[in-house]
């Protein structure tokens, strides 16, 4: 089993970063496309939903772990903000047209259906959100 921890300031510039590291460690160890792509939009939802909703600052950080293992791909991210639980948000009405639907939750939705599981906890005062795919055989 592999893994890596990177440390993320709360701003968009740290985030991508933090996107390309974890690119760069799943492409070292082989992880399918489809899998790397669900990790890195996970990543990417979760910690830019951070920035826009809550009143972390830059100078705060959120912690990211990226484990590879034969079967399973898993993703966990903490975080110092209020508790938020991705898990109890509304899901997107996707029969609604366009134009008529909410802004918000289609990424999260996303995540939701393609993770073979996630789970979350507010535990430490820090949410914690960890997310798990399956490899392709």
């Amino acid at each position: 089993m592999k893994h890596v921890n990177i440390s993320v300031g709360i701003n968009k510039e740290s985030v991508f970063e933090a996107i390309d590291k974890a690119q760069d460690f799943l492409t070292m160890h082989q992880v399918e496309s489809e899998v790397s792509y669900y990790v890195r939009l996970a990543i990417e939802e979760l910690l830019l939903n951070l920035i826009d909703h809550t009143p972390l600052s830059d100078q705060d950080l959120a912690y990211i772990e990226v484990v590879v293992s034969k079967e399973l791909i898993k993703l966990t991210i903490k975080d110092l903000g209020p508790p938020f639980n991705p898990l109890e948000l509304e899901q997107p009405d996707l029969e609604a047209e366009i134009a008529d639907r909410e802004v918000g939750g289609l990424g999260i939705y996303l995540l939701l259906n393609t993770a073979e599981a996630i789970h979350y906890e507010y535990s430490r005062r820090q949410n914690v959100v960890s997310l798990a795919w399956k490899r392709s055989a």
